[in-house]
């Protein structure tokens, strides 16, 4: 049915059969929508405009993903030499001249 019947002529036998026609079809075609929700892709940065960074990331072993008791592991934050426990001088280091001011 492309197009609506006039609803003055009809009877309301014809109309209660037309509402139901319409009802069903409504629901056949809320059934297909919710179909291909399922179906639908997720978006990636290879298949959409995403950034890579939002792409997929694959699964990490958690032995990778967390430090051990709580230890840093390669970390820059205690890196360097160790400390000594009875330092005899302090050192201030200064640059002889700012790198922006060579030619």
């Amino acid at each position: 049915m492309k197009e609506l019947p006039p609803l003055d002529e009809l009877s309301h036998a014809q109309k209660d059969a037309l509402i139901q026609g319409l009802w069903q079809e409504l629901q056949t075609l809320r059934s297909e929508v919710e179909k291909l929700k399922q179906k639908q892709v997720k978006k990636t940065s290879r298949n959409s405009s995403l950034p890579p960074s939002k792409g997929f990331k694959p699964n990490q072993s958690s032995a990778e993903s967390t430090p051990l008791n709580g230890e840093e592991t390669g970390s820059h934050r205690n890196g360097g030499r160790a400390l000594s426990q009875q330092p005899n001088q302090v050192v201030v280091a200064q640059a002889k001249s700012p790198l922006w001011s060579r030619s």
